[in-house]
């Protein structure tokens, strides 16, 4: 699937998993992240992600993908 993500994709997918690296899921309704579709700070209980790795906001994820199942898969493909 070909995802329109956001023109600073690698720097925020790099900051997303290095604040996950750190803090994992503590805080978790914390804007401590920003989708990498749209660019909007998101915190991991408004969003899903794969340890931090291609986090997306769950409005993004529902306006661009049919499932969660459909996003995960994106999710777990290389760049």
């Amino acid at each position: 699937m070909d995802v329109k993500v956001h023109e600073d994709y690698v720097s925020i997918d790099r900051e997303n998993l290095e604040v996950f690296n750190k803090t994992g899921l503590k805080r978790s309704s914390e804007n401590r992240f920003r989708c990498v579709i749209c660019g909007e700070p998101a915190c991991i209980n408004n969003s899903m992600s794969n340890c931090g790795h291609k986090l997306i906001c769950n409005w993004c994820a529902a306006r661009t993908f049919r499932n969660a199942a459909e996003a995960f898969e994106w999710m777990n493909k290389g760049d």
